[in-house]
């Protein structure tokens, strides 16, 4: 996975990339890791855009259906004669997957053409790694890939859903590239037009419908509704930073604002949203603050060389249990952490490298220099 900050058209004269990172492994487990990365990453980008009936809808840069596609199929019908490496480029506008070994088919197709224009049909050239992959399925109880004519039509249309050119091919006698265009410079140009629009009158009140009545106090019917909204935003995608007072502050996973490496290596920024539960005049709203969330991505494993890791029990962070969960730090153990889960209400020991301090209180003073052992670290750059 390489990210060149440069358009497609630059491909040519591309300067060294901004990012790089190298999947290894079972196959399955390099699927495996390459979706769990895109859908915790924010590698790519998600536009906001004003809906006309009113509030915004997320788009992604490109439908994930289409990138997964692309992955799988280049894993599944590549060439492993050819010792080369599966090469997934971004680009400012896009997204090109280069696969060893040519694209077989039964029939002539164009050495370049899109899916708009030439339709695929199945041939496998791994056909006893295409039947296992059909047998296995991912943590979901999904087949990790489909038929490769099913496969092609999905990420043509979901391209055309989003209003992007259908996937297109380039093909050689030693390799396979498939391109998806982003378009990303008008969408980015109308979702930032459509956020700062005029708008008339707002408030971020929002009327609450359809939620029963609830006995006892105030406090008890805001706990049980704050309760439901927090599970149905975890259902649908959002992460759940904190929840206490009241308030219930969550962002939505993958949106990532892009940020230098050397930051984006030690905290991820997330537009996030505070939702709260209030009555006026026996009408039940919901109030909705933006505000922005600064998640660590450093693991307690990481923090060793920085920090007194005992210094941090008593924070809460997430911990990679059935899947990453709210947790307390409660101890540390040479490679483990005994932590306490938070949703779960009991404790476990996970190893430190799945454990991650997401509110570091930089301001203590025993947290503000980093540290080597015990001793602080020399000032320097």
């Amino acid at each position: 996975m390489l990210r060149f900050d440069v358009p497609l058209d630059r491909r040519q004269d591309r300067p060294p990339p901004s990012f790089d990172r190298s999947f290894y492994g079972p196959i399955t487990k390099q699927i495996r890791d390459f979706r769990s990365f895109l859908k915790e990453s924010g590698f790519l980008k998600t536009y906001l855009k004003r809906r006309p009936e009113g509030g915004f809808e997320e788009l992604p840069e490109l439908p994930p259906i289409a990138v997964d596609e692309a992955i799988v199929n280049a894993v599944a019908h590549r060439d492993y004669a050819i010792g080369d490496a599966i090469r997934c480029e971004k680009y400012t506008d896009g997204l090109v997957v280069r696969s060893p070994g040519t694209l077989l088919q039964g029939r002539w197709v164009p050495q370049r053409f899109s899916l708009d224009e030439t339709r695929l049909e199945h041939r496998a050239r791994n056909p006893m790694l295409m039947q296992w992959l059909r047998r296995l399925t991912d943590p979901h109880g999904n087949p990790f890939v489909l038929a490769l004519e099913e496969g092609t039509r999905r990420m043509r249309d979901e391209m055309a859903q989003l209003g992007l050119p259908a996937p297109e091919y380039d093909v050689s006698g030693t390799s396979t590239v498939v391109t998806l265009q982003s378009d990303a410079p008008r969408r980015e140009a109308e979702a930032q037009a459509s956020v700062e629009a005029e708008t008339g009158e707002f408030a971020n009140l929002y009327p609450i419908s359809g939620f029963g009545p609830v006995n006892g106090s105030a406090s008890a019917r805001r706990l049980d509704f704050l309760v439901a909204l927090k599970e149905r935003l975890a259902a649908n995608g959002w992460f759940i930073d904190r929840f206490h007072h009241g308030a219930l502050v969550a962002h939505r996973r993958g949106i990532a604002r892009p940020a230098p490496d050397a930051v984006a290596r030690i905290v991820r920024i997330y537009p996030a949203a505070v939702f709260q539960f209030r009555e006026y005049f026996g009408h039940r709203y919901l109030l909705v603050d933006m505000t922005v969330s600064v998640r660590s991505v450093l693991t307690t494993a990481s923090l060793q060389e920085l920090v007194d890791i005992r210094e941090l029990e008593g924070l809460t962070g997430v911990a990679r249990w059935q899947g990453w969960e709210r947790a307390r730090l409660l101890s540390f153990e040479r490679d483990r952490c005994r932590v306490f889960l938070l949703d779960y209400e009991q404790e476990e020991m996970i190893p430190t490298d799945r454990v991650i301090i997401g509110c570091l209180s930089w301001a203590r003073p025993e947290l503000r220099e980093p540290r080597v052992g015990n001793r602080p670290r020399p000032p320097g750059p």
